[in-house]
């Protein structure tokens, strides 16, 4: 099914926060090694995570607040937007959106939500709260079996020129994610995975430049992501580390209590139901 974002603003809104957490057309041409050619799985998460900087200049950081803007790709239409994330797992990303209004999603105590106009308060579930969380940890990759059940190298191929290291990432909830590693920097350069929205699946695929290290940990300041069809662009304006942060910052929405609160109470009087009653509901 072919869906376009231009006739489905709805969607548009939907789709677009689900695009950063992440920050799928195979380049050109391929080159398998031998098993024994690739490194082991232990191997390539530490390669990966001495790629981004290491351990020690990760752990340093407590909270980073982003500023970046992003190109639709739609008749010139762009938007902006600032995130903020702090241990343990806490997360909030404002985005407004040129002539349509202003997004918001976040994780807090592990809630994982979006405020989208047009569809209203939304709890993430399934494999979409697994990615919420997975961008919501400052440690990503030293925190790696909380979020993937395995990480295995499986080839090595040539992607635009880039000799790369094929690696699949299978999380514990929702479907695997491809990375393609740069077998020279250990940094990844493009990521193949499918989003599970209430809306469907849909495929999509980023890549990943512009690398530079700010205190000492290497970010892609340019995004490239391509989604049904379409082309998008998020560009890092800047990047910040340890700073003071509004207490509220992580604060639940009152939409979102509001949703949490119906969704126990829901499961709450499910639970009580006399068995007979449960097998005809």
């Amino acid at each position: 099914m072919t869906v376009s974002t231009n006739a489905n603003p709805k969607l548009l809104k939907m789709l677009t926060p689900l695009m950063l957490a992440l920050v799928v057309t195979l380049a050109t041409r391929t080159s398998l090694c031998l098993a024994g050619d690739l490194p082991s799985s232990e191997e390539i998460i530490a390669k990966m995570i001495e790629g981004e900087g290491g351990a020690a200049a990760k752990r340093k950081i407590k909270n980073r607040v982003v500023k970046f803007t992003m190109d639709l790709g739609m008749g010139g239409m762009t938007g902006k937007g600032l995130g903020h994330t702090a241990r343990p797992g806490k997360t909030h990303t404002a985005i407004e959106i040129q002539g349509m209004g202003t997004i918001e999603e976040g994780v807090t105590d592990g809630v994982a939500w979006a405020l989208v106009m047009m569809t209203g308060p939304q709890i993430k579930e399934g494999g979409e709260r697994a990615l919420a969380l997975l961008e919501a940890d400052l440690d990503g990759l030293l925190n790696w079996k909380s979020h993937f059940k395995k990480i295995e190298c499986v080839s090595k191929e040539t992607l635009d020129d880039k000799e790369c290291f094929k690696v699949e990432l299978t999380p514990h909830e929702g479907s695997v994610i491809t990375t393609y590693v740069d077998a020279k920097t250990y940094l990844p350069y493009r990521s193949d995975l499918t989003l599970a929205t209430p809306m469907g699946e849909f495929s999509m695929v980023v890549y990943s430049e512009d690398f530079r290290p700010v205190d000492g940990v290497q970010y892609a300041h340019k995004s490239r992501i391509e989604i049904m069809g379409q082309k998008r662009v998020i560009t890092i304006e800047s990047i910040e580390h340890n700073v003071e942060m509004p207490k509220d910052r992580f604060k639940l929405p009152d939409e979102i209590k509001a949703l949490v609160a119906k969704n126990k109470e829901e499961k709450s009087n499910k639970d009580e139901k006399p068995e007979e009653e449960k097998g005809k509901s």
